[in-house]
């Protein structure tokens, strides 16, 4: 029997949040994922700093979003099926890695998890 594979997807929170916009447009990306991958989908936000105040009011703008999207918020380095990054990362794991802005790697992840799914179905 094939174990199943969460496709979790990992971004930094502080490369996004506080621009309306932004977000906006960054979830709305998020959810066309969950809806491609389906129930194995989760979102997992990194922040290294910020403000507890700045991740409540995030999350009050967003809930019903974050919700849908099995978000997770965390400092801790977690592993990732996938990770979104402008940075050299060193100490977690990952099975792939977009190196650069975010909404070009939802583009790179949706494009994976259609090959990926293309294959599995042959």
């Amino acid at each position: 029997m094939k174990q199943l594979e969460i496709y979790s997807i990992r971004i930094n929170l502080e490369d996004f949040i506080g621009d309306g916009e932004q977000e906006k447009l960054i979830l709305e990306n998020l959810r066309f994922c969950k809806k491609l991958v389906g129930k194995l989908f989760t979102t997992i936000f990194k922040h290294n700093n910020l403000d507890k105040k700045e991740i409540k009011e995030f999350v009050k703008r967003n809930q019903e979003m974050l919700f849908e999207l099995g978000t997770e918020i965390t400092s801790d380095d977690k592993f990732a099926w996938f990770i979104i990054d402008g940075c050299e990362i060193k100490k977690i794991n990952w099975r792939y890695k977009w190196n650069g802005a975010i909404l070009e790697g939802l583009v790179e992840y949706k494009k994976l998890v259609k090959h990926i799914k293309g294959k599995d179905s042959n």
